[in-house]
């Protein structure tokens, strides 16, 4: 079904098979990443994907959701300024550290909410003035820092230019995801050299 609805979007132009080289970079040398399965990105953007499915959704922008308890038949989402909608369902789509006060109504799914974990991962979009030499445009990484990496411009439909998005690994983005917050709300430039 899930195949379906992605050629469907391929159709569209909301969706383009990724032909990027893939590597996996171990002590800095990288190592050529055959796979035989096909690989897809959202186009234009990544945003794109969900955009396509909430299309015929009504979407409320620029409002704080404060609680969702149980209503008469379904759901009530209540917003910071007092309003309150009913829903048949409703989907948290956020950390589970965020799920617990808003379902706090729900003392089984706060429970659910406390057992989840997650892992950090900071992210830094790279610019460079030329293209790298490099032999890749993205690569899983065995490194003390990094996890992932890719030239942005890689993907079907991004603009031209060199960017990389990198992607810390969790154990080093777990490691420094207090101190470099403080940083950045004392100083943000502190945390881009």
């Amino acid at each position: 079904m899930f195949q379906r609805l992605v050629q469907a979007w391929v159709a569209a132009g909301i969706a383009a098979p990724y032909s990027g080289r893939i590597a996996r970079l171990e002590g800095g040398v990288p190592q050529p990443l055959s796979h035989a399965e096909p690989r897809y990105v959202a186009t234009p953007a990544m945003h794109s994907a969900c955009r396509a499915l909430g299309a015929d959704v009504a979407v409320e922008l620029e409002c704080t959701v404060t609680a969702v308890p149980p209503g008469e038949s379904g759901w009530r989402v209540s917003w910071s300024d007092g309003g309150e909608s009913g829903f048949d369902a409703v989907v948290l789509a956020l950390p589970a550290v965020q799920a617990i006060t808003l379902c706090a109504a729900v003392p089984e799914l706060t429970a659910k909410a406390g057992a989840a974990t997650h892992m950090p991962c900071w992210a830094v979009l790279a610019r460079y003035a030329a293209p790298l030499p490099l032999n890749f445009d993205a690569a899983f990484v065995t490194d003390a820092v990094l996890g992932w990496v890719m030239r942005d411009a890689s993907r079907p439909g991004r603009i031209p230019g060199e960017r990389w998005v990198l992607h810390a690994n969790a154990e080093w983005s777990g490691r420094h995801l207090l101190s470099i917050s403080k940083n950045m709300t004392a100083s943000p430039e502190a945390c881009f050299v």
